[in-house]
């Protein structure tokens, strides 16, 4: 019987720089430094833990695989955290879309203009920006987790807030948006959260 060949390892190049591919999976490390390592973007195992959670729960779902085996993180010489094709163009995606300046500072008016009205009823109670592992929880109260999002990313915030319920498992979650929303998507976000028991509010 003769020995079967093991298949090539295959390249792709990315801002001129080699990104790996092994074993049907494509190196997001690889993708994550020739990007340059955007400020305001995760690295890949990050990515994963927050905005990228449901992302890599769609894609395994919709290719009935376990998400073992089409998101891997390697240790050691040569390592990484390798993904699937289709986890690695979401991933690209992600990196490459920029935040217009205006919408960062938005998020952060918004989040003052909140964290001001809830002072109201908690007093000082009110934390904002606190740190975890993780990342920054944008408003912790005594009973609730709050991300402040434009309601075009309400995705990443729910996946933000059930990470940070880790750490913080006694409050409840929320996430507030603002932006323009119809009633339709306004259903489809309040539906999909009240699965998860998140709260979801608007910024009037």
């Amino acid at each position: 019987m003769k020995n079967q060949k093991k298949a090539p390892e295959l390249s792709m190049d990315f801002n001129g720089q080699r990104i790996r591919s092994k074993d049907g999976l494509i190196c997001l490390t690889d993708l994550w430094k020739a990007s340059g390592e955007p400020d305001g973007k995760r690295d890949p195992r990050r990515w994963k833990r927050e905005s990228g959670k449901q992302t890599v729960d769609f894609i395994s779902k919709k290719l009935n695989m376990a998400r073992e085996k089409i998101y891997v993180t390697k240790r050691g010489r040569g390592g990484g955290t390798w993904a699937h094709e289709d986890i690695f163009d979401e991933y690209k995606r992600y990196l490459t879309m920029r935040r217009p300046p205006n919408l960062q500072f938005k998020e952060k008016n918004v989040q003052r203009l909140l964290a001001e009205r809830l002072r109201t009823k908690y007093g000082k109670d009110i934390l904002r920006e606190v740190q975890t592992e993780a990342g920054s929880v944008d408003i912790l109260t005594p009973t609730h987790i709050i991300e402040v999002k434009n309601a075009k990313e309400w995705k990443a915030a729910l996946g933000q807030v059930l990470v940070y319920s880790g750490y913080f498992e006694d409050k409840k979650l929320r996430i507030h948006l603002f932006g323009n929303t119809n009633k339709e998507s306004s259903a489809i976000i309040i539906k999909t959260c009240k699965r998860f028991d998140i709260t979801v509010t608007f910024e009037k």
